[in-house]
């Protein structure tokens, strides 16, 4: 192993220590053939904390082997990716699935100095799951809700939003990263009760009521909501179609 003397932390300005994404700074660990086979904490910040669940005084000091033993052991090219930041300068940005905490993270990697290297990283998980689950789907079905001018809406049995199509993101302005994973955002009283009465296994079909766009902005829509089951006939969630009512010409 690399026997290198201590390394003094990187001070750090205090908005890197309170912002929302986790920063942690290591030392690599290099075998006697100049191989990365670990490296160590040196410093994290809140959202290290929050995003992982250690805390600080228990990782300062420790090494990726000590405190991700099973990402340790399973993603040998994880922390050959982090080696090369640290011995060449070279930057980085990469996914990795951490089996010790299952989540993914995406994660940038730079060098502020010889033997050192940064990591900013993210909680990805929603996305990946969300992007697994749609493989479920047939690709030729995901391909025309894609195409749909019909807005369209996926939740599962929980009203967690699973899949919003294009349309839908231009009608009522969310984003698919804004609302996955979110209860569904639309609160008038009659679009609640319609999804409610899918998600109990009953369809509805054109019901005239005003949904609420991102903003507050009211919507008159026609909202059509039918419920869908898994493979073993249990509620998965519910689909939702919401085709814009015109108002009338004058």
């Amino acid at each position: 192993m690399d026997d290198q003397a201590e390394t003094k932390v990187v001070p750090y300005p205090d908005i890197l220590g309170k912002m929302p994404t986790g920063y942690a700074f290591h030392r690599i660990v290099l075998d006697e053939n100049g191989r990365p086979v670990d490296f160590v904490f040196l410093d994290v910040n809140e959202a290290f904390e929050e995003l992982t669940g250690f805390r600080r005084q228990d990782v300062i000091g420790q090494s990726a082997r000590d405190i991700l033993p099973g990402q340790a052991e399973s993603g040998q090219e994880w922390i050959e990716a982090c080696g090369r930041v640290a011995t060449t300068g070279e930057q980085t940005v990469f996914e990795q699935y951490s089996p010790d905490l299952d989540r993914w993270f995406q994660v940038s990697a730079y060098c502020p100095g010889p033997g050192t290297f940064v990591t900013l990283f993210h909680d990805v998980s929603p996305g990946r799951r969300a992007a697994a689950e749609l493989e479920g789907i047939e690709a030729r079905h995901y391909t025309v809700l894609e195409a749909c001018p019909v807005p369209v809406l996926i939740s599962d049995q929980d009203r967690r939003i699973r899949y919003v199509n294009p349309a839908f993101s231009r009608l009522f302005g969310w984003a698919m990263d804004e609302v996955l994973d979110q209860d569904v955002p639309m609160t008038s009283p009659d679009a609640n009760e319609v999804m409610d009465r899918a998600l109990a296994g009953e369809s509805c079909a054109g019901r005239q009521t005003t949904a609420q766009a991102k903003g507050g902005r009211a919507v008159d829509v026609s909202l059509t909501a039918a419920p869908f089951w898994d493979e073993d006939g249990a509620p998965a969630g519910i689909v939702v179609f919401l085709h814009e009512i015109a108002p009338p010409s004058a």
